[in-house]
């Protein structure tokens, strides 16, 4: 059986709880936007692996993540009694 991304992002990043700076689902969201924001600034997987202390594969796993989305695919912005 092929693993998904989401169980690749589940795997590489535990949850960790609803976000504390927005109140969103998903405090990882945080972390996976920063990592995106950099890639989308030129810098390379590898760089980005070296400077977080993570694998290629968990940051390729990242990039192909929706921006803005949790892992169930909902807004990270949204409030979580909604849901």
């Amino acid at each position: 059986m092929t693993e998904t991304n989401e169980q690749k992002l589940d795997r590489f990043f535990p949850f960790r709880g609803p976000c504390g700076i927005c109140g969103g689902p998903d405090a990882r969201h945080r972390l996976w936007d920063a990592i995106q924001d950099r890639y989308g600034a030129a810098e390379s997987i590898e760089e980005l692996a070296k400077d977080y202390d993570l694998s290629a594969e968990a940051i390729e796993a990242v990039l192909l993540r929706k921006r803005g989305t949790d892992i169930a695919g909902r807004s990270s912005h949204d409030d979580a009694s909604t849901h």
